[in-house]
């Protein structure tokens, strides 16, 4: 036992010279390694300083791109919207006139169906009274009454004459105003 007394004594005084020994060179290698991080550290600064500057720079030229490529876009795209709204309104308006003219087109029709109307009616009046006149050369009062019934008649066709000069001239004026319309938009694009 005591030569295992002996042997442990000195297996922990190795131990602890080992201990030393190993205390030391860790002490070493941290002052090594401080040295090393002090050198690289003062060797990268510089370095790190350059590249945040770079990066500064960088990031101002970005700016200065972005503002400059994005502002006449953006007046593009503002000049394209308000070329669009202008171009809606005048297609609003070119609906409310081919509306216009396909309601003087009816009108038109109604007017030009109603002469036909009165020029049959008319025809019918003359060839009654050329009978008339023809089976009573002599009396007078029917004379008088087909007379009359001309007059009454020739009124009527002149003012459908009249209705129909007036809707011919609200066409012309509404085709006036479309070719109007369209000549601007032309000379805009």
């Amino acid at each position: 036992m005591a030569r295992l007394e002996g042997e442990l004594n000195e297996a922990g005084a190795e131990i602890e010279q080992a201990g030393s020994s190993a205390t030391k060179q860790l002490k070493f290698l941290d002052s090594e390694m401080r040295k090393l991080w002090g050198v690289a550290g003062d060797k990268n600064r510089k370095a790190i300083a350059e590249n945040k500057d770079r990066v500064d720079s960088v990031k101002l030229q970005l700016n200065a791109l972005k503002n400059k490529d994005l502002k006449p876009l953006e007046a593009s795209v503002a000049k394209q919207e308000q070329m669009l709204k202008q171009l809606e309104v005048r297609l609003g308006n070119n609906q409310a006139m081919a509306d216009q003219i396909g309601l003087i087109k009816k009108q038109s029709a109604n007017v030009a169906s109603e002469l036909s109307l009165t020029r049959e009616s008319l025809e019918q009046s003359v060839a009654e009274l050329a009978r008339n006149i023809n089976s009573q050369p002599n009396n007078s009062k029917a004379v008088a009454e087909n007379t009359e019934s001309i007059a009454s008649i020739n009124a009527s066709r002149r003012q459908i004459n009249e209705r129909i000069v007036g809707l011919e001239r609200q066409l012309n004026e509404l085709k006036l105003a479309v070719l109007a319309s369209k000549s601007p938009s032309t000379s805009q694009n």
